[in-house]
């Protein structure tokens, strides 16, 4: 986030705008896919939703933004397509700096790519997002130890 992006928005207002008008458009395409309705019209929702992402002021909020469309995606059944999304988020993640943030969207890319078999990129992700977990946290804190488990039955598999 650049100094004319804090002035322009300085207490977040139309980034928190931008993000509640994302979620909603998933919202409203989730629902239509769900009822199945009519897929264009859900695709629509979700291009405007990938344009509020693409209009983001920081890399924390693209960051945030590609992860809801990443994740858009995995629950209508689309890994394929959420891929990209999670790759993004990641790449926004380290630009912003934020460490935890980061392991999480690693450990959500990890099991993106196990369940398309891609068990020796998810454990290298899985470790980055682990290592990350025991820097921010301890390795004796909950979230730790869960994300060292998910770990850990990745290296069982491979």
């Amino acid at each position: 986030m650049t100094n004319s992006d804090i002035s322009a928005d300085p207490l977040g207002i139309e980034a928190n705008r931008r993000t509640e008008a994302r979620r909603a458009l998933l919202r409203e395409a989730r629902q239509i896919l769900r009822t199945g309705g009519d897929r264009a019209a859900a695709g629509a929702l979700v291009a405007q939703a990938e344009q509020i992402v693409a209009s983001a002021c920081s890399e924390a909020e693209r960051a945030d933004g590609a992860h809801g469309l990443a994740s858009f995606f995995v629950e209508v059944g689309d890994d394929a397509a959420a891929e990209p999304y999670a790759r993004q988020a990641i790449a926004s993640e380290r630009e912003a700096g934020r460490q935890v943030f980061l392991g999480n969207h690693l450990m959500f890319l990890s099991q993106l790519l196990v369940r398309q078999g891609h068990l020796e990129e998810a454990t290298t992700c899985a470790e980055e997002g682990s290592g990350l977990y025991d820097l921010v946290y301890g390795a004796e804190h909950s979230e730790a130890r869960y994300m060292q488990s998910v770990l850990a039955r990745l290296k069982q598999r491979g």
